[in-house]
């Protein structure tokens, strides 16, 4: 599967020179895992396109990579709203998003999502989520009562390495990833479908 994944990011549009470096930097530093990569970076940006988005929610900003991967693709009034808890690395981030071309079209927050959503007045054509997989049910809904109708939310990590498949898995993140699944296949307000990406992304359409 490494070498499918490799074959598929070369055979896809390169990432720009600053996402490259971010993925570089990030590389041997704690976490790194939880980088979304460029194939999941390239496909947030061509959601984009395809649907004219140009109000983006970001819960969860790690090294802002999908932060600054979705400015890119975002028209000049475009908007990406980042949340991070963490202050320490959502100022690392920020360094970043000083160096993107973009960087006006990124507002960075501080806070724990479920306290700054509830704050929020606008709402979204589209919603990333990739952070704290135990609460990721609450996101899920916070983010779907922002949502405009038609729009989409795409939540990273959903087949967590694959350990969905286990009966009861040891890693409480992975069981948390099974409820989330089973909650948005048995969600009337969305449509969805999982993508086996990288560690699995769950494309949710609101009706």
């Amino acid at each position: 599967m490494k070498n499918l994944e490799d074959y598929a990011i070369a055979y896809t549009k390169p990432e720009s020179a600053l996402l490259s470096e971010i993925a570089k930097d990030v590389q041997n530093k704690p976490g790194s895992q939880m980088l979304s990569g460029p194939l999941v970076s390239q496909f947030l940006k061509m959601l984009i396109k395809m649907t004219a988005a140009y109000r983006v929610l970001d819960i969860g900003t790690f090294t802002g990579y999908s932060a600054v991967s979705m400015a890119e693709a975002l028209p000049e009034n475009g908007l990406v709203i980042s949340i991070e808890s963490s202050q320490p690395t959502l100022e690392a981030a920020k360094s970043y998003f000083a160096q993107s071309l973009h960087a006006q079209k990124i507002r960075p927050i501080l806070g724990e999502a479920l306290e700054v959503l509830p704050q929020l007045s606008e709402t979204f054509d589209l919603i990333f989520i990739d952070a704290d997989k135990s609460k990721v049910i609450e996101y899920y809904e916070l983010a779907l009562s922002r949502l405009k109708s038609g729009g989409i939310i795409v939540i990273d990590d959903v087949l967590w390495r694959g350990e969905v498949l286990e009966v009861a898995p040891a890693d409480k993140r992975a069981v948390a990833m099974q409820k989330l699944n089973q909650h948005i296949l048995e969600d009337n307000r969305v449509e969805n479908l999982i993508l086996p990406i990288r560690h699995g992304l769950n494309l949710v359409l609101k009706k």
